[in-house]
């Protein structure tokens, strides 16, 4: 699937690759609107997102040009607005066939899962990890945390998002897990779910900024643990009390 991305920004484009290249999403940039719209037939893209904070004066003849050749259906127009975007603007696009805004600092991972989200009411990914991810909530209880594998230490910190699969793990301290490779398994971890805590084993992925772990699951008891408590969230949100 093709993305357009009409912005200046790289750090923008290194997000989408970063988070989107593993859902099969290719992302192409224009740094030119102009030009974008020039070549929009040779692209062909399934998704065009559109920075208002850097063509401000073009995103409207942009997206009224598109419309003009290709439906909400065919090409997905997401509009990446920064903070101080007009109301007034917003109830234009609207008007104009935009598919929806999203956030354009994308500086969270609610962020990209609430743009990921958008977008799939359109088009169907290619999931390459196969289990969609959750980003924890307040009244959710999901907690993590492993023994380095070299210095027997406890690592804690904060899971970014999770799925049945493995999850996305902010260390408190850094510097803990700054020697951790890719390919290294973890043997003693411990994931909460509400009451419940399973012991397990999780292979690093990558380390970049955070870890990505994928869980040693031979039994398929710890996704079904997770994928249960994932699907009682909306009896947690409402107090109904589906802890487990």
């Amino acid at each position: 699937m093709k993305v357009l991305l009409v912005s200046e920004r790289q750090d923008l484009r290194g997000q989408l690759d970063h988070h989107f290249n593993p859902l099969g999403l290719e992302v192409i940039q224009y740094w030119n609107p102009i030009k974008a719209m020039d070549n929009i037939d040779e692209i062909d893209p399934d998704v065009v997102l559109f920075s208002a904070r850097d063509f401000p004066r073009h995103w409207k003849p942009f997206l009224t040009f598109l419309r003009n050749h290709r439906t909400r259906d065919a090409t997905v127009f997401v509009l990446l607005r920064p903070p101080d975007f007009a109301f007034e603007e917003a109830s234009k696009a609207q008007h104009l066939g935009v598919n929806g805004l999203a956030d354009d600092a994308l500086a969270d991972r609610q962020d990209i899962n609430r743009l990921r989200d958008l977008i799939v009411r359109y088009k169907e990914l290619r999931e390459q990890r196969h289990n969609k991810r959750y980003v924890p909530q307040p009244e959710d209880r999901i907690e993590f945390i492993f023994s380095h594998p070299r210095t027997l230490q406890f690592v804690t910190g904060r899971i970014e998002d999770i799925s049945a699969s493995g999850l996305r793990f902010k260390a408190h301290r850094a510097q803990a897990v700054t020697e951790i490779e890719s390919g290294e398994l973890l043997r003693h971890c411990s994931l909460r779910l509400g009451d419940s805590i399973l012991n397990l084993e999780a292979e690093v992925v990558r380390n970049d900024d955070a870890l990505s772990l994928r869980f040693r699951d031979s039994s398929g008891n710890v996704q079904e643990s997770i994928e249960w408590y994932l699907g009682q969230h909306s009896k947690r949100e409402l107090g109904i009390g589906a802890a487990r």
